[in-house]
């Protein structure tokens, strides 16, 4: 059909009151995500649902790595929507996609996820048939670029058998536009990585909103091995500090239950461990596993300095 191209400073930009064109909108926030992102899109062009009933919209998080240029090579056989923001984060990016959007259910998932073909037409299977839920589908992981989907009824089968309950990850997610920008989208509190989408979802359910996982849904995670431990620790270090503002936001013991707090005291057990190099050249996966339980740790405290001011100065 067509490409558009967008850019907008998320501090000026000012609430769009399109209309519904569509049933559905694919939204997609990413950052330097080149390559996965053109895989990710090629699957989405091949869904089964009808090409004129739905919009891909990629909200682009301040990406240097030729992103632009590469979603404006495509062909799209649907509308497909480039969106630019200087780097804010993914909460802000989504909130720009949804405001951008028209079409009636907002499907969010991840530039790292591969859609089966049947993925967006599962999701509006039920959406037309409900009007206030939330439609979680399940991910499995893959490490082929190319990914044929041959082996989708056995993954199916497996998650069927999962008894993990749903999820209100983003991943692969779907929610009728009128309900997210009636409690204003994501919060633009949480910075970095991690909680948002689930304070998304406690929202949502407060509104009356009912989860439902749904495997017909399921969506393939593209995962490898990743080597850069500086950012896997920043990350965690972000996930713990934003899991205090989801406890700060929303006080639930099962909440309370599901930020891992114990870790701050496990931290105080295997630090001295995780600082031995002897430790580290004899138990290596094991001395991994501990310090991410350290940054996770220390982005407990500096969550409960910023929003509780309840963690002694001397850590």
């Amino acid at each position: 059909m067509s490409y558009s191209d967008y850019s907008f400073e998320t501090k000026d930009y000012k609430e769009s009151e399109s209309k519904e064109r569509f049933d559905a909108s694919i939204v997609i926030p990413t950052f330097n995500r080149k390559l996965l992102l053109d895989r990710c899109l090629t699957y989405l062009f091949s869904q089964d649902y009808p090409k004129d009933r739905y919009e891909i919209v990629v909200v682009d998080d301040g990406s240097s790595d030729g992103t632009r240029e590469m979603v404006s090579s495509k062909h799209p056989p649907c509308l497909l929507k480039y969106l630019y923001q200087e780097q804010s984060g993914p909460n802000r990016a989504r909130n720009l996609g949804i405001r951008e959007a028209e079409g009636g259910v907002i499907v969010f998932i991840d530039s790292d996820i591969f859609a089966p073909p049947s993925l967006l037409s599962s999701h509006l299977r039920i959406h037309k048939v409900y009007k206030n839920i939330i439609v979680s589908g399940p991910l499995t992981r893959t490490q082929n670029l190319n990914e044929d989907f041959k082996d989708i009824r056995k993954r199916r089968l497996r998650k069927f058998f999962d008894l993990s309950g749903v999820s209100l990850i983003t991943s692969n997610l779907s929610v009728r536009r009128e309900h997210l920008l009636k409690i204003g989208g994501f919060s633009e509190e949480f910075r970095g990585y991690g909680w948002h989408d689930w304070d998304l979802g406690q929202r949502l359910k407060g509104q009356g909103l009912i989860p439902r996982r749904d495997i017909n849904a399921i969506a393939y995670h593209y995962t490898e091995e990743m080597t850069d431990m500086q950012e896997i620790c920043k990350k965690r270090r972000e996930r713990g500090e934003n899991a205090i503002l989801y406890l700060k936001r929303h006080p639930h013991f099962r909440i309370l239950l599901s930020i891992n707090l114990h870790f701050l005291l496990y931290d105080k057990l295997i630090k001295h461990f995780i600082e031995d190099e002897r430790f580290k050249k004899r138990f290596p996966r094991l001395a991994k596993r501990w310090l991410l339980i350290h940054h996770y740790a220390n982005g407990l405290k500096e969550g409960l300095r910023r929003h509780f001011k309840a963690v002694s100065r001397k850590d």
